[in-house]
């Protein structure tokens, strides 16, 4: 039985390693599947994978080393994006209080400036927020760039000099900290808002102390010498990268959800790929409506794709900064 055992985690982790190096060989460039067709041409490129002469004495070559290798983790992050002072409160508390109820960590993304209104002038939402962070460990506050506009012709940060994107950034994190840090930890988080950026907004968030940096590292968002895709789930200069790969709604026209076992099987093919799967969400995904009064149905959708994450029993749940911390003890 014993044997079974470590043949059967032995041959996991094998997949998981060959399926990784052989990534980069089939795909010099950073691949970026689309939100329609991304199971269909994951199936793909794993028949491609499967089909490679190489594949084979790869396989032999791994397994002489197994021995002395430890399983991979396999994290799924997820991540909310656009909690707003002012701003579908209500919805905000019903998202979180599922995460809770179903004991899974989330990253909450905050927007610090609304419409002028400040995150720490929303004493509801704010209130709120601290006391789940207090109570249950489970939510870590991240900045969601500074007031969400998109400045033309780019972003919010994305063109505009040094420094006024480090002059936005520190000013948004200095609110959170001032706000949560004592119930909810240091704000470690950087998420970019559009996920339009240049090397600029990275070399600020480096700065001024930022531990994780998180967007879509697509290759047509990028500029000359901006931090290389290949660093996805990657260190560079005390900073991780990563990418949100996996989104929760798979047609943004219907806002659409992804089915439990799309997540579950997207979920496995980008931790095989990559080490880890950051699911994205946003607050008005579960109130297409805008009226602050969260949708059932869809709620219903999104604890029925936790449940069948749970149910797998094969992942570990962590909040981007647990999961920097842990990837610090690796």
């Amino acid at each position: 039985m014993a044997r079974a055992i470590f043949t059967a985690v032995a041959l996991a982790i094998l997949f998981s390693l060959v399926f990784s190096a052989l990534f980069s060989e089939f795909n010099p460039r950073y691949v970026t599947y689309t939100r329609t067709d991304f199971l269909t041409r994951t199936i793909t490129f794993t028949r491609l994978v499967t089909n490679n002469v190489q594949f084979t004495q790869q396989l032999t070559i791994t397994l002489e080393k197994l021995s002395q290798l430890s399983p991979p983790s396999k994290v799924i992050i997820f991540r909310l994006d656009d909690v707003s002072p002012g701003s579908l409160v209500n919805v905000v508390k019903e998202i979180i209080k599922t995460f809770v109820a179903k004991n899974i960590p989330l990253t909450v993304a905050i927007v610090p400036n609304s419409n002028g209104v400040l995150i720490r002038d929303d004493a509801e939402l704010v209130s709120f927020l601290k006391t789940v962070a207090k109570n249950s460990g489970l939510i870590e506050i991240a900045q969601h760039g500074w007031n969400h506009t998109n400045y033309p012709p780019s972003g919010e940060f994305k063109g505009r000099p040094y420094e006024e994107q480090l002059f936005y950034m520190m000013k948004g994190k200095e609110i959170l900290e001032e706000v949560f840090s004592n119930v909810a930890g240091p704000v470690q988080t950087f998420t970019v808002t559009y996920n339009v950026y240049d090397e600029n907004t990275v070399r600020a968030a480096k700065n001024i102390g930022y531990k994780i940096f998180s967007s879509k590292l697509k290759m047509e968002w990028w500029d000359h010498d901006v931090t290389p895709p290949a660093l996805h789930n990657k260190f560079n200069d005390g900073m991780l990268f990563l990418d949100w790969n996996f989104p929760l709604v798979k047609n943004e026209t219907a806002n659409e959800f992804h089915t439990p076992k799309e997540v579950l099987e997207g979920c496995r093919v980008n931790i095989a790929l990559h080490g880890v799967c950051v699911v994205l969400f946003h607050v008005q995904d579960l109130d297409p409506t805008w009226s602050d009064s969260i949708d059932r149905e869809r709620l219903r959708k999104l604890v029925d794709i936790l449940d069948k994450l749970v149910e797998a029993r094969e992942f570990n749940f962590m909040t981007m900064r647990s999961y920097y911390q842990y990837r610090l003890k690796e």
